[in-house]
């Protein structure tokens, strides 16, 4: 039986398996994300909005999708550039509470922005971008399909 060839450790990719799914699919997490180059607060050259911290977009936000449910996200910033996700299925149908919480997950700041990825952004013009500080989509493909609302400040 013949091995595979490993990459080389100077090979340019950066990626790394972070873990596998149930079936032995290796989860590989994303590349590095772009570092800020600009201060909090300022525009960035071609932009329209501010840099905000993520202290200033953490709280509680909200999505209903009908004629599905609700959703309920809460974030936690870890650092300017870094929040705690934590999203929960808050109905289902409008019928009946469901209280299914997904996993935690980080979600960093992509460059001079204010769109967070996180490992399971698969999509390199996905993530969840805030258009304010009380309003913000998921992007798959570049296109908004998934919007939230904030509730709540903390």
């Amino acid at each position: 039986m013949t091995m595979a060839p490993q990459p080389a450790a100077d090979d340019g990719d950066d990626r790394t398996i972070i873990g596998h799914t149930s079936i032995g699919i290796p989860i590989i997490a994303a590349a590095r994300a772009p570092q800020r180059t600009v201060p909090i607060g300022s525009i960035p050259p071609g932009g329209t909005q501010p840099l905000w911290s993520a202290q200033e977009l953490a709280g509680t936000w909200i999505n209903c999708c009908l004629p599905y449910g609700c959703f309920i996200s809460q974030y936690t910033a870890v650092s300017e550039d870094k929040m705690k996700h934590i999203e929960c299925c808050a109905a289902v149908f409008f019928v009946f509470p469901f209280p299914l919480c997904k996993e935690v997950l980080m979600r960093v700041r992509q460059g001079d922005t204010n769109r967070f990825r996180g490992k399971f952004d698969y999509d390199e013009n996905g993530g969840e971008s805030f258009e304010s500080k009380t309003c913000w989509c998921e992007y798959h493909n570049g296109l908004p399909y998934d919007c939230y609302m904030k509730l709540l400040p903390i």
